[in-house]
């Protein structure tokens, strides 16, 4: 409840902010006059977005620290449905900019009604009331530089788009977003798995301390950076001939963009379990200090780079990805502990170059023949699958793929999902 108050607090605060400071965003990017006006209305959306974006949150790690994360998946393929369906509504009724920005809202209003339900019932009237100062304080010391990175993080993710719309032009910034959201949506289905891994280590630090808990750590650590690999590797394998095929070849530029983007987004999941064990020893002014320092390496890569288009932008935002990266490995080391592995040295890099390569010589053979659009994207699936195929064996080993094989064959019926689950 003290949070929620917070959150509606600063949410009209930053309401009001952004009401008087979009008409000046707009005013600074190159776009037709006829598209000012919605575009603005877009803008002045932000406040409300970012308050029921916070909401929800408050509201599902309730649930969240529990392990229920059914009820986060469900909220998250309700947000995937309005997406879809707003966007026919918008583009059919020629809604423009002011048609996304309802469907956003709608999308936060609906994760909030399927998610606060479930998290009730672990709430007790007896604990509505506000938390003591002395535990606020404690609290906001923590969150504040969380906050901070979080920022930094949203600086980061938007400052591209901002400069190459500035600098550029509007239609450049659609073939960059086409390239630069593929790669988002690849790598949001790998951090997929970090929530549930950091409510284990939290849980861990609670109940058994920071010994056991680094070592848990260290098993989730290799485990993820060998498959995160993996999956950046087909995924920039795949990537070109993925938007291509999708919005066609007038988006070319798109593909190369989500390459870019792809490898550079290797950098963050791969540090991300390490961020998580970071943020789980209380130590949130190095996660703040590591999105500071990445929003100004993104800045001094990017500004440079913008008048020579917008591939050149992907590829400094990569750059600075990475050497964020070497950053918070090297802070994390000295401020913590001495013996955090070095996420870099557990790469399987031949044989994630196998896999890509694999990868690129199927998608090559089938690119020909696929069609244009939604359908054509789902065609250049099973090529990347493959690749995906070939990296797991590679890395498992032809024997112990054989056992699994064998053992899941050998349950089938009931015990078909025990299998699966520990062949993954």
């Amino acid at each position: 409840m003290t949070l929620l108050v917070f959150v509606t607090l600063f949410g009209c605060a930053a309401g009001i902010v952004d009401w008087f400071v979009s008409p000046l965003i707009v005013r600074a990017l190159s776009m037709s006059p006829a598209l000012r006006p919605e575009s603005l209305f877009y803008f002045r959306t932000l406040g409300v977005l970012i308050t029921f974006g916070f909401a929800h949150q408050v509201v599902a790690s309730v649930i969240v620290a529990r392990q229920r994360f059914d009820r986060v998946i469900q909220a998250g393929l309700a947000c995937y449905a309005i997406w879809v369906l707003g966007l026919v509504w918008a583009v059919h009724y020629h809604k423009g900019l002011r048609g996304v920005a309802v469907v956003f809202m709608v999308q936060q209003a609906a994760t909030v009604i399927i998610i606060a339900p479930t998290a009730l019932r672990y709430l007790s009237r007896e604990g509505v009331g506000f938390v003591p100062w002395s535990e606020i304080r404690q609290l906001f010391a923590f969150s504040s530089r969380m906050q901070v990175a979080g920022l930094a993080n949203l600086i980061n993710i938007q400052l591209d788009t901002v400069i190459v719309g500035t600098a550029l032009s509007v239609r450049t910034v659609g073939i960059y977003n086409s390239g630069n959201s593929f790669a988002s949506q690849l790598s949001s289905v790998a951090t997929n798995a970090l929530a549930p891994a950091s409510v284990q280590l939290g849980n861990t630090y609670g109940q058994d301390g920071p010994e056991r808990t680094f070592q848990q750590y260290r098993t989730l650590q290799h485990r993820w950076v060998v498959a995160v690999t993996g999956w950046t590797a087909v995924g920039m394998a795949a990537a070109y001939f993925g938007v291509t095929a999708w919005l066609g070849k007038q988006f070319d530029l798109g593909g190369w963009v989500a390459v870019a983007a792809v490898a550079g987004g290797l950098f963050p999941l791969a540090a991300g379990m390490q961020n998580i064990y970071i943020t789980t020893m209380r130590r949130a002014e190095l996660e703040m200090r590591y999105g500071l320092v990445s929003m100004v390496f993104n800045i001094v890569l990017i500004l440079p780079l913008a008048f020579l288009g917008a591939l050149a932008v992907a590829i400094g935002a990569a750059v600075a990805q990475a050497l964020s990266a070497v950053y918070i490995l090297h802070l994390a080391r000295r401020r913590i502990r001495p013996d955090i592995p070095n996420f870099f040295r557990e790469m399987p890099v031949l044989r994630s170059i196998l896999a890509a390569a694999v990868t690129v010589v199927l998608e090559f053979l089938v690119h020909p023949h696929v069609h244009t659009g939604p359908i054509g994207l789902l065609e250049c699936v099973p090529p990347a699958a493959v690749g995906l195929a070939v990296f797991a064996l590679t890395v498992v080993g032809p024997r112990r793929a054989k056992s699994l094989v064998s053992s899941w064959l050998s349950r089938r019926g009931g015990g078909a999902r025990h299998a699966v689950t520990e062949a993954v």
